[in-house]
């Protein structure tokens, strides 16, 4: 599970208004975000009981359950065009179930732990089971097109949603932003060691570090 200092940062959609793109390792639909731990909102114990309304057969663990059970698969409406597609890839003996439409993100799953991976995060588990990982799917993808396609007010929406949003509305959120800007940590590190920087790296960091970023860093230097 996400510890409790850090949450965990994976490769997910933006959310206008909550969360933005940002930075060079943004691409033009994902970015790497934080992302709040799903099991301190919903008790999770395999069966998928927050789909309510739905008559599931429940398996010997979330990840069989989810095989067994396609209605599952009707929950997300990705605002990415993700799909579910199950197939084991002999050359990594990987089993994937769920990606990007153009493959921008393909999502697996280990049988063995039963957690979840992407080829865009690598070898740091993204969730801890399929259904922590589904929930949050589902979650963004009901927020994304409450705010941003049907453009309606966070206030007026169901609280599972107000609560996932609130992490993003955090004080401490926009502290870590900060903290994880690569660009920030980079120069961090060549004032420390006294590098001289060349232009074009100038012109990389006043082109993708907002002001207030640089003011942090020269503050922080300054004190140092």
């Amino acid at each position: 599970m996400s510890t409790k200092s850090e949450p965990r940062t994976v490769w997910c959609f933006s959310i206008n208004g909550l969360r933005e793109l940002r930075g060079v390792y943004s691409t033009s639909t994902y970015s790497k975000f934080p992302i709040p731990d799903v099991r301190t909102m919903v008790k999770l114990i395999g069966d998928y009981s927050w789909a309510q309304g739905l008559k599931i057969n429940v398996g010997k663990n979330p990840w069989e359950t989810f095989q067994q059970n396609p209605i599952l698969w009707q929950l997300v409406k990705s605002p990415t065009s993700c799909y579910v597609d199950i197939s084991h890839d002999e050359e990594t003996g990987q089993t994937i179930f769920y990606r990007d439409q153009q493959d921008c993100i393909v999502w697996y799953v280990d049988p063995q732990t039963g957690k979840v991976y992407s080829y865009t995060d690598g070898d740091t588990p993204i969730a801890d089971d399929v259904e922590e990982f589904w929930l949050r799917q589902y979650i963004e993808a009901t927020l994304w097109y409450y705010l941003v396609f049907y453009r309606k007010k966070l206030k007026d929406a169901p609280e599972l949603l107000k609560k996932y949003a609130r992490f993003y509305q955090r004080r401490d959120y926009d502290a870590y932003k900060k903290r994880q800007n690569p660009i920030v940590r980079t120069l961090t590190c060549l004032f420390s060691s006294q590098n001289k920087l060349p232009p074009e790296l100038w012109n990389m960091i006043l082109k993708y570090v907002s002001l207030p970023n640089l003011q942090l860093l020269l503050m922080q230097f300054i004190k140092n």
